[in-house]
């Protein structure tokens, strides 16, 4: 099956748990609202704090993207903080936007912050 483009509820809600830990931490991410009826339009990830994907590119590093499942509208995944997550937060300090989850269900995006402690 392809791919193909759908409009979502409007009502994608994300909560993340933790919100902030070392290496190791394993993070839940739990989302409703994930209007995707043919299950082929969702997708989770993980950006440790890069403006854009050519920038983590430029320095090395791949957005991760996160294996979730979906049942019904709510979707459910976890993803565990790497060195190199680490590694990228660091080297993007200062201007640069913190680490982020991303979750998207068609056409619906949303985020939310994790900050990676030593």
């Amino acid at each position: 099956m392809q791919k193909h483009y759908a409009h979502g509820t409007g009502h994608l809600r994300m909560l993340i748990a933790p919100t902030t830990g070392p290496i190791g931490t394993v993070v839940t991410i739990t989302a409703t609202g994930c209007g995707d009826p043919d299950g082929q339009n969702h997708a989770v990830s993980f950006n440790p704090g890069f403006a854009n994907t050519l920038e983590a590119a430029h320095a090395g590093y791949q957005t991760a993207r996160i294996a979730s499942r979906l049942v019904g509208q709510s979707l459910t995944a976890s993803y565990k903080i790497t060195s190199a997550d680490w590694t990228a937060s660091m080297f993007m300090k200062g201007d640069h936007p913190p680490s982020e989850f991303y979750v998207q269900c068609s056409d619906d995006i949303t985020e939310a912050t994790f900050l990676i402690t030593q």
